[in-house]
């Protein structure tokens, strides 16, 4: 029957075997009752199959597809098209949802009668979720909002992911919102297509949907991480193209606004694999031709937020200034805010430049990038944090700046701690955040906040925002990414030793009725190794590594159903010694560069086997 189902969830696989059953596992227990998963298998290489069947044998409404390798859009088209809910969705096999996720959804495009229904993503890179940093994207999920048209809301364009949405199927259907077959970045058309002719689209700002970021050692890479070779650009460019054919043709009063509002919301997205241009001479010929034709196509070109360096990509490729733009590439823009004639210019070493002409006017600010949130010092000791010297040009008609410190558990908003930041004069603003009130369980990440007429730009605070750093506190670090965060995470008495039969980590006993886990993660095959728990110690027997050989091990701590990685801040005492279990047995507990704990696990005599075995076969 077509009603049968409220939702049906078409799940793209492809060689995703390590993260599939939790990909399944997520739609199996959805609150939302009446859902039909459609699986795709696009043929894949690895068990992902296997694990299919076994999935489609348990639960009724699972159905399995498995076709031969024709790509990703094919295969969501044909599960689209077999789906019979009321809504559909589509999500990569990879991912995972929040187990209210389609609750959430389904229940808002009821109440709205909504042709789409948006929920806010979250990266998950390690076990551990971030916020999405594109600053543009996130003005999308900023606030609930529900618009009749993309006209009343063109940056909904930034928005162009499939995975964190459902669709009525009728409408997609009918308005024959599908993906176009055999290209690669193929949500861009259908998601934009649907977003033209919908009557009523709902934006929440509720987590509905966990975007996996592939770690580096991950046997295979997501599109997203093979962006920066030539044939990916290539198929980047044939989505913007086949839009731009779109939206020219399209039997629309306002179909030429429409493009230019689109193609203004995709000029960040030509960027992308732009430093492939430095070394590479093909895709340096290939770059030039093929993006300059894309920004030829767009009216009042540098009217845009993309801020100074990315205008001045702009202009040296429209320019053909091949020499100047890799330049630039090696040589990042800086220079002091200057104010000149009435205007801020940023005075670069581009600015007024003996060497090359560029029209003053592209130094002129307009609008805060990422480049221009400089503060002049940040120190912290054991009590408090003070952040000084933020310059924010009158230009930038702002009516506040805050910091935030956003929990990385995404639990509400009152996990998060935000402090005004004080205009010293002339448009400096610092301020001092007090430590001692933090939640002493989480994790924070460190924004600063520009609060503007309509909106809020928020930007992620790192090594490159900071003058001087001068910090005594071992809380408050840099991620691996350079960003600033702030762990009140104190294990208090904690302390983790190699004993003779297993790695232990002890609490003290008022610690002990935390609801947390402890557990390793692999690092070539993500293998998660769960601790045991016993009262206040948590232990895990060295037979657990005697199917590994040389392998390295990192710790993990769970709280609240919220994943993060271990540090020496969290404990008092690590035993960072290396233990020798037999003869070419070692095991060994050490501290990362960014002070992490790990543990190296090496077991010769499984080498020497392997070395066998591989000879014998």
């Amino acid at each position: 029957m077509c009603d049968e189902y409220k939702l049906s969830v078409v799940v793209l696989v492809y060689n995703t075997e390590d993260y599939l059953r939790e990909c399944l596992d997520s739609l199996v227990n959805q609150t939302l009752d009446s859902i039909e998963i459609i699986a795709i298998d696009d043929e894949s290489t690895d068990n992902s199959r296997e694990i299919l069947k076994e999935y489609e044998e348990k639960f009724k409404n699972i159905k399995t597809v498995f076709q031969e390798n024709t790509g990703g859009a094919t295969a969501g088209n044909r599960g689209l098209r077999m789906a019979s809910g009321k809504y559909v969705a589509i999500i990569d096999s990879d991912d995972i949802l929040p187990l209210d996720a389609y609750e959430t959804l389904y229940n808002e495009a009821e109440k709205e009668n909504a042709d789409v229904t948006i929920g806010k993503p979250l990266i998950l890179i390690d076990g551990v979720t971030k916020e999405i940093l594109y600053k543009f994207e996130q003005r999308v999920w900023q606030n609930k909002k529900v618009i009749n048209n993309i006209s009343e809301f063109y940056d909904l364009f930034y928005d162009s992911f499939y995975w964190n949405k459902i669709f009525n199927r009728k409408f997609l259907v009918e308005n024959e919102c599908f993906m176009p077959d055999g290209m690669l970045y193929a949500d861009r058309p259908m998601v934009h297509r649907a977003y033209i002719y919908a009557r009523k689209i709902s934006i929440l700002d509720d987590v509905v949907y966990y975007w996996r970021k592939r770690g580096k050692e991950a046997q295979h890479k997501s599109i997203t991480q093979l962006q920066n070779s030539l044939s990916n650009y290539a198929d980047r460019l044939e989505s913007i193209k086949y839009q731009i054919f779109f939206f020219d043709n399209i039997k629309l009063s306002n179909r030429y606004r429409l493009k230019q509002e689109f193609l203004k919301r995709i000029i960040d997205r030509l960027f992308f694999s732009i430093d492939q241009v430095i070394g590479n001479r093909n895709f340096r010929k290939f770059y030039f031709n093929e993006t300059k034709e894309v920004l030829l196509q767009i009216e009042d070109i540098y009217n845009n937020e993309l801020g100074i360096t990315k205008n001045l990509y702009i202009y040296f490729i429209l320019n053909n200034d091949k020499k100047s733009l890799i330049e630039l590439l090696l040589n990042p823009l800086k220079g002091k805010i200057i104010k000149e004639n009435g205007d801020y210019v940023w005075n670069t070493q581009y600015y007024r430049s003996n060497q090359v002409y560029i029209p003053d006017e592209l130094f002129k600010i307009r609008d805060l990038n990422k480049n221009l949130i400089i503060f002049e010092n940040v120190w912290a000791d054991n009590n408090k944090v003070g952040f000084e010297g933020l310059f924010i040009p009158s230009v930038v008609k702002h009516k506040k700046v805050t910091l935030l410190f956003q929990s990385r558990t995404f639990m509400g908003e009152e996990e998060n701690l935000e402090f005004n930041l004080m205009n010293k004069g002339e448009h400096v603003y610092s301020g001092e955040v007090d430590l001692n009130i933090f939640n002493e369980m989480l994790i924070y990440d460190v924004y600063v906040c520009i609060y503007l007429e309509n909106r809020v730009d928020k930007f992620r605070i790192n090594k490159n925002t900071l003058k001087s750093f001068k910090c005594t506190n071992e809380n408050l670090f840099f991620t691996q990414n350079d960003n600033l965060s702030y762990s009140s995470i104190n294990l208090k008495g904690s302390t983790i030793h190699l004993t003779g039969d297993s790695i232990k980590l002890t609490v003290l006993p008022n610690n002990a009725d935390l609801n947390m886990s402890i557990f390793l993660v692999e690092r070539n095959t993500e293998r998660r190794i769960e601790f045991v728990r016993e009262n206040n110690c948590w232990h895990l027997p060295y037979s657990f590594f005697y199917d590994y050989s040389t392998s390295t091990f990192d710790f993990y701590l769970e709280i609240n159903n919220q994943t993060y990685r271990l540090a020496n801040s969290m404990v008092k005492e690590i035993s960072t010694n290396k233990l020798q279990l037999d003869k070419k047995v070692f095991c060994n507990l050490y501290l990362t560069d960014k002070k992490n704990i790990s543990l190296k696990f090496i077991n010769k005599s499984y080498s020497t086997l392997r070395r066998i075995a591989n000879a014998i076969i």
